[in-house]
């Protein structure tokens, strides 16, 4: 099992390389083979190549069971997964401020928000 500090350390390269445009992300449709035969309901899918290798981003929303209350709620979780032809071979969904930081970063690049605000300012100042 590979150590979780390595995890990070990916997460933290994975964020660095979306921040400074040196790899490019951009929306897909999820695999049904993460959603067939669940109750998965996956809102956004994010996916980009890095060193050949394709990894896909997203949040993944499900119903949970609160026993104290006897009722279910929705939550969600962040996923970093590694693929091959649609299939994962290996994810990851620890709750961690390295992933979410992660999935905001590739929010904000697919969005092109920093070229919106560029913009935004540069009409203001002009």
């Amino acid at each position: 099992m590979v150590a979780s500090s390595k995890i990070i350390k990916l997460i933290t390269l994975l964020t660095e390389l979306t921040q400074e445009s040196k790899i490019e992300w951009h929306v897909d449709d999820p695999p049904q083979l993460l959603t067939r035969g669940t109750d998965f309901i996956i809102p956004i899918y994010y996916v980009t190549t890095y060193k050949n290798k394709e990894f896909a981003i997203y949040k993944r929303r499900y119903q949970d069971f609160f026993p104290d209350y006897e009722k279910f709620y929705w939550t969600e979780k962040i996923v970093l997964a590694l693929m091959d032809d649609d299939t994962v071979i290996w994810d990851y969904s620890e709750s961690s401020p390295a992933l979410y930081n992660l999935f905001e970063a590739v929010r904000e690049q697919v969005a092109g928000i920093d070229d919106i605000v560029d913009n935004l300012i540069d009409e203001i100042e002009n």
